[in-house]
């Protein structure tokens, strides 16, 4: 995935390791655990147990000559349609409308770093504040749903009942913004795919893309 306007040339790799561009590994580092991924090198990484307070950004932070912070990870679906509500009275009405018009799940005390996008319905999001420890060390209550100012995810039963019919996650920079003032960011589809490392925490989930 590239980012937009000025950082179109950035991509989730390192800009330094040749040859292995795009590589993702689940539960890299040590002391690490399979809520945490890292693109190749110095690419993008998620780190759950990460000694200090950065969980979310660049390996190597400012050294690996991003011109801008990577601090916001998101993960956002669209939703099958769903009956449109019974109008009180007979008008002409459309039979179906958009889930994702319809479901929000953003808890009341998350506060949105970077604004979330009409038409999709985010299950997490994580607004890395780098002085704070935002999201939970242990797997088990990442697994089981959690919220704070800076960070949520919706949990895994709640994941479950959804009717995902696409997603992507996204990786933003609240310190770097766009023409419309919009965080810089850059998304990428989540496949429905079988061959994802084994996940403890994933049997009650019904899909490879949940």
């Amino acid at each position: 995935g590239t980012f937009q306007e000025s950082g179109s040339t950035q991509t989730w790799s390192d800009p330094y390791t040749e040859g292995k561009q795009g590589r993702l590994e689940i539960g890299h580092g040590q002391n690490q655990v399979s809520s945490s991924w890292h693109i190749h090198g110095g690419g993008l990484s998620l780190w759950i147990k990460q000694k200090g307070t950065r969980e979310f950004g660049s390996w190597m932070g400012s050294r690996d000559g991003r011109p801008f912070d990577v601090d916001t990870f998101q993960i956002r679906v669209r939703l099958g349609a769903m009956p449109a509500p019974t109008p009180a009275l007979p008008i002409l009405a459309p039979t179906t409308v958009p889930a994702s018009e319809l479901v929000n799940l953003v808890p009341a005390e998350f506060t949105q770093r970077c604004a979330h996008q009409v038409g999709w319905t985010y299950v997490l999001d994580y607004s890395d504040d780098r002085s704070k420890n935002d999201v939970p060390d242990e797997v088990t209550a990442i697994a089981n749903g959690f919220s704070n100012s800076n960070a949520f995810y919706i949990g895994n039963t709640k994941l479950e009942e959804l009717n995902i019919e696409s997603a992507q996650m996204c990786a933003l920079s609240s310190g770097a913004r766009l023409g419309d003032g919009a965080c810089q960011w850059s998304c990428i589809d989540i496949p429905d795919v079988e061959s994802w490392p084994a996940c403890d925490m994933c049997g009650g989930l019904s899909s490879g893309m949940k």
